[in-house]
């Protein structure tokens, strides 16, 4: 899928600062779509957009036309591929994950633009996986001493709660938003990546297996617009682990020479109207919470933008991400139809990206400790007095009754001396 590439360097500045890399990719038109394509121009180096809005269905398009001009990083026309993507963007993913700082990717776009095609069709999840081991044997043989481990995280936020993708279906319920339930409020816990699962992978084809067992049980619906439309935001982790070895010098400031990268995908579920899409019951239900987290991840952005103090705590969406807006690579893909009935969705995704292009994240190396090292051994001939270090948890008391009796005993003692 990808070629062979050099080992990147694992040497890196303490703190960089970069603005989230905005794109936008155009979906082509269906085979069954009756509905005229909607103008617009690329430039040659595909940084600049002009978008043809007719202000009315019957006045033709080069006649008292709104027109919109935007630059992006990147602007993908209907032909673009999905190597052209990942070859865009992965080498500054790889420069990134390889030197212990994290990295996103986030498609946003209305319902049906191709959002899940872009990360899950052997797309951008398949390719820089894919990448990132065919990368590690070189990083491996570079540092024969170091070690570097690879987990993944699969889970998706349906309606205020997150679910883990990596579990059988009647567990994988980890974590309550607004609602309230069992774990309500504890998202400190959540956020550090301990309440979903963390499966060790050792090959490309183990990151996949769990990826497709992920995608298997996640939600999905049809609409009139979309014939498998996501129900839910997904977000896709993968974990490097990395430990260098004794001779290496640790990194500048933090006298530590072991790091943890992460990789975060996340295939946004798409806005809706529900006017186009015909919801009801409870697909109405969900799209009625996706439309709210989409419009609180709009105003963070926003926010963001303006260098305002930010509340991520208005949607689960936004709190669940803070970690990639805060302390990441940041790339933001629009997914938007080329289709004239849907300009005035297409036109909001565009000053979405816009917005977003103007945000600046900073980022700082995920430096761990050293693993500890194993106390010298001691001399047993000595007998030493038993201390409380030396019971497992389990053998402590469980009765709430007798712990008090002995801190009572153990105040008297006290008050005697």
């Amino acid at each position: 899928m990808s070629s062979r590439r050099p080992s990147p360097s694992l040497a890196a500045a303490s703190q960089q600062c970069s603005s989230i890399v905005s794109c936008i990719r155009f979906r082509p038109l269906g085979n069954s779509s009756r509905n005229p394509a909607l103008h617009y121009n690329v430039s040659e180096d595909g940084t600049l957009l002009k978008v043809l809005l007719p202000v009315a269905s019957f006045i033709p398009v080069d006649q008292q036309a709104d027109q919109r001009l935007y630059h992006f990083s990147k602007v993908w026309d209907t032909d673009t591929s999905q190597q052209e993507i990942f070859e865009f963007l992965y080498p500054s993913i790889q420069t990134n994950l390889f030197q212990g700082y994290n990295a996103t990717v986030m498609c946003y776009g209305q319902t049906g633009s191709g959002k899940t095609y872009t990360t899950s069709a052997d797309g951008l999840v398949q390719r820089i996986c894919a990448a990132v081991f065919e990368t590690l044997p070189a990083v491996r043989a570079a540092r024969p001493g170091a070690t570097l481990r690879a987990s993944v995280s699969f889970v998706e936020l349906y309606r205020e709660a997150v679910y883990d993708l990596l579990l059988p279906p009647h567990l994988h319920h980890c974590y309550q938003g607004h609602q309230g339930g069992r774990y309500a409020g504890n998202k400190k816990t959540l956020f550090k990546g301990h309440m979903y699962r963390r499966i060790p992978v050792s090959s490309y084809e183990e990151v996949l297996a769990a990826f497709h067992e992920g995608n298997r049980i996640r939600r999905t619906a049809v609409h009139k617009m979309n014939s498998a439309t996501s129900r839910s935001h997904s977000v896709f982790f993968l974990h490097l682990s990395y430990c260098g070895d004794s001779a290496e010098p640790p990194r500048s400031g933090s006298g530590s020479n072991c790091w943890e990268s992460k990789l975060t995908i996340v295939d946004l579920a798409g806005s809706e109207r529900v006017a186009k899409t015909l919801s009801t019951g409870q697909t109405f239900q969900e799209a009625v919470a996706i439309n709210s987290s989409l419009s609180a991840l709009a105003e963070v952005i926003g926010t963001l933008a303006r260098r305002e103090y930010v509340s991520y705590r208005r949607n689960l969406l936004t709190m669940f991400l803070k970690d990639s807006f805060v302390n990441s690579f940041f790339a933001l893909i629009g997914c938007c139809s080329s289709e004239r009935s849907n300009a005035d969705e297409t036109v909001n995704t565009l000053n979405f990206c816009s917005v977003a292009s103007r945000v600046t994240v900073s980022r700082v190396c995920n430096v761990q400790q050293q693993p500890p090292t194993p106390p010298p051994p001691q001399n047993t001939s000595q007998p030493r007095e038993p201390s409380i270090d030396d019971l497992s948890v389990w053998e402590l008391p469980m009765n709430c009754g007798e712990l008090r009796r002995q801190l009572a005993t153990y105040q008297r003692r006290c008050t005697d001396c």
